[in-house]
């Protein structure tokens, strides 16, 4: 036999027999064998510390980029196998927007709409305009890629796409949810392309009040390609005289002082709609991002830092939320057992005060009596944390008490309260905005078109209550697979950034003591890393509690 030794200290050493490793295993080594593997666990006897197990797959040599990644990728049961030839026969080809789909949808292929996404983006699901009107308020449109016309129910690539449920992503790729024709073109709001799209367009006054609204299906031609930078530019030098220089390619005959007035009105109604919302009491918990710079040929990091969250980030958050809010609404209303909405549980006692023990060790107000009373703490201590560090290593221990959001289906529970977003502080929420990379936005688009066309009561899957508690599970579980493979895949590339620097000296806060080890906030990276005070060459250790303020004092040699 050859014995397998986990990465994960849980789990017993795997004996397998040798017939079945691969040929170059070696019957004697005292070295450690350099690949690695993945091992399934085939049987464990109480008699035994090992258990006895066989070779999955091989995944490469231990150390390496690649081989690791596949290994986080196993590891959360990623689906990375090429499109399966009946997925694409399944799609158009050479697909053009037919008379029929012009004459049922609101043709807006002549209104100033444009993205606004990350430079590296090829997945572009919404879309946003603005006009002045009359009496002094703001017709404002978000405009969402029209999956769920191109993912018919029961079809192939809808059964593969519920089997995904998301698009993962890496420091280095993204693992699609949808085959390339689909998240890339055909779906994507492309510039000087027409595109089908579901449109939720408001009248709303300066300080972003709802007057009214409309949901339907739309066409658009979206006018250009922006990033974030390029909008943050605008809102950074508002006065200044723009030329198409400046801009990506603008088609049509939309000017540029058209784009850059509809980019300072759109911003303008945002802050008001952020206020409203700090206002009515939501947290805002913004965890930095690693951002790496990667060599064009070993596709190792070169730099790290944090992505920096711009006002034109919020600017297209807040007009996100307001779709995803006024969706939320508007399909309760028709499909009142079996809307698939999203909450957010209250954390409980216990966690919050781990946030508030965090506070009182550096003599920091924090009251979290209620979401009200936590919010204003978390307010104060960003406008007294001149350097910042408190306020980043806060929302790390804040998001560590805070309870997952999931995905539910309305009839799940009988009372409303249940369905409430505890950081947003609403009632209402569902994911609308985003069907190219989740698979329960496609979900919202069914149930919304239904309800517009009066079809809320038929026997889809949409209304099907048990159908749409297991597609909630299987959502949830997989939105945590996400964030897990993309935290570790951050974690490897940092690895490799930290280990070119040799080393690398940087300022850190302890943010939580234990008994043999403590917890550290990288600043400059937004990172957490657990240091094992036994792996730091200490003399001795020690752990204090005084008056529920800890103190971890450590002896060197």
């Amino acid at each position: 036999h050859a014995l397998f030794i986990p990465r994960d200290h849980r789990i017993p050493r795997i004996r397998v027999p040798l017939t079945q490793c691969p040929k170059d295993f070696q019957k004697s080594s005292e070295e450690p064998y350099p690949d690695l593997f993945f091992v399934e666990i085939v049987e464990w006897k109480a008699t035994t510390h090992f258990a006895l197990g066989k070779v999955l797959r091989r995944f490469g040599r231990e150390g390496e980029i690649d081989s690791e990644t596949q290994a986080i990728l196993a590891e959360y049961q990623v689906d990375t196998s090429p499109f399966s030839d009946q997925i694409l026969k399944d799609l158009p080809s050479d697909w053009q927007i037919s008379k029929k789909q012009l004459k049922c949808r609101k043709d807006l292929r002549s209104s100033c709409i444009f993205t606004i996404d990350p430079a590296t983006a090829k997945d572009l699901d919404d879309a946003l305009s603005c006009e002045p009107l009359e009496n002094g308020n703001f017709e404002v449109g978000v405009h969402i890629a029209d999956v769920s016309y191109f993912v018919r129910e029961n079809t192939p690539v809808d059964t593969l796409a519920s089997k995904r449920t998301l698009t993962f992503y890496l420091v280095q790729k993204a693992i699609t949810m949808l085959p390339p024709a689909l998240c890339e073109n055909y779906c994507s709001l492309n510039p000087g392309e027409d595109r089908l799209t579901f449109s939720v367009v408001w009248e709303l006054t300066p300080n972003g009040k709802i007057v009214k609204e409309w949901f339907g299906k739309s066409v658009i031609h979206s006018c250009c390609k922006m990033n974030y930078d390029h909008a943050q530019s605008v809102l950074d030098n508002p006065s200044k005289t723009w030329t198409s220089q400046d801009f990506p390619q603008i088609y049509g005959d939309h000017t540029v002082s058209k784009i850059v007035s509809v980019i300072l009105n759109l911003n303008k109604i945002a802050q008001e709609l952020l206020k409203g919302r700090l206002s009515s009491g939501a947290i805002e918990l913004n965890q930095p991002k690693q951002w790496f710079s990667l060599d064009s040929d070993s596709g190792y990091p070169t730099s790290c830092k944090t992505y920096e969250m711009k006002e034109s980030n919020g600017l297209v958050k807040e007009f996100m939320l307001l779709a995803n809010i006024s969706v939320a609404k508007k399909i309760l209303t028709g499909f009142t057992s079996t809307a698939f909405l999203r909450r957010q549980p209250s954390p409980c006692a216990q966690m919050i005060s781990k946030v508030t023990n965090y506070c009182k060790n550096f003599d920091i107000h924090c009251d979290g009596d209620n979401y009200r009373s936590l919010q204003a703490s978390l307010l104060a201590i960003g406008t007294n944390d001149k350097d910042g560090i408190h306020t980043q290593a806060v929302s790390h221990i804040f998001l560590r008490a805070m309870t997952r959001a999931e995905y539910f289906c309305s009839g799940t529970f009988e009372s409303h309260d249940s369905f409430k977003h505890y950081c947003l502080n609403i009632p209402l929420y569902t994911h609308f905005t985003s069907p190219i990379r989740r698979y329960p936005d496609i979900i919202v688009h069914r149930q919304l078109f239904n309800l517009l066309e009066g079809k809320s009561q038929d026997n889809s899957m949409i209304t099907n209550t048990a159908k749409l508690e297991s597609i909630a599970k299987v959502c949830n579980e997989r939105k945590l697979a996400q964030f897990n493979v993309g935290k570790k895949s951050s974690e490897l590339f940092f690895s490799f950034f930290v280990r070119s620097c040799e080393p690398l000296h940087e300022d850190a806060i302890a943010i939580s003591l234990l008994d043999s080890s403590f917890d550290v906030l990288l600043v400059k990276y937004g990172l957490v890393k657990r240091v094992y005070c036994n792996n730091v060459h200490l003399e001795s250790w020690k752990l204090t509690r005084v008056r529920k303020k800890a103190k971890l004092i450590l002896y060197w040699k």
